[in-house]
């Protein structure tokens, strides 16, 4: 069963706060966020890890997309919703004033929303605080089904394919990772209190 609209919202809102919180200080990472600390920041001659464009480039699609979605699809029509610029702060804000409506409206795709954000909003705040990860693979295949169209537009559901990862996280040290993920599809994803379902349905332990 999943959470109140209102616990949905919330989570959703915090994950783009982290998201507005590090989406610039992943470009520098390290920075403390103090006024009087004149010597914080790089000199900005360091070249740019790819990994952190990438990363910034798929937290903007995904707001993208869900200002979008928030736009076409809510129910009490588009004159009622305004943004007024395109930057990871004004998409935030926006996401953030109608994220109740969605949880409300469509809670499945506000459940979405929530992973999503979530996943930008760590990965950014590793980044900008140096954090390092490390992966291991789950024995096993992802356990969930994916809606794949056929050319003649028939719509099927399949097994994924993808392998199951488990993330351990620096600032995690002598925890649990955080989450398990799918290699193919990022919506597949299970949480510590997911994990022992997880193992039944491949048939072996998640951790």
């Amino acid at each position: 069963m999943s959470d109140d609209p209102y616990t949905v919202a919330g989570h959703i809102r915090a994950n783009l706060r982290l998201i507005r919180d590090h989406y610039d200080q992943a470009l520098d990472p390290g920075r403390v966020n103090d006024d009087s600390d004149s010597r914080g920041g790089s000199t900005g001659c360091e070249p740019v890890n790819l990994h952190t464009i990438d990363v910034r480039a798929d937290t903007v699609r995904d707001l993208v997309f869900w200002v979008r979605f928030i736009l076409d699809d809510l129910t009490d029509g588009p004159s009622t919703r305004t943004i007024y610029g395109t930057s990871v702060d004004d998409m935030g804000a926006f996401i953030d004033t109608w994220a109740l409506a969605l949880a409300e409206q469509m809670p499945d795709d506000a459940e979405n929303c929530r992973k999503e954000t979530k996943r930008h909003g760590e990965q950014l705040e590793g980044l900008s605080k140096l954090w390092r990860s490390r992966r291991i693979q789950i024995p096993g295949r992802c356990p969930e089904q994916i809606l794949t169209v056929s050319p003649e537009g028939v719509e099927e559901f399949k097994a994924c394919t993808g392998e199951l990862w488990a993330t351990m996280r620096e600032e995690d040290k002598g925890m649990l990772p955080g989450r398990v993920e799918c290699s193919q599809t990022g919506d597949h994803q299970w949480t510590p209190w997911q994990w022992r379902d997880l193992g039944r349905r491949i048939g072996t332990s998640a951790v």
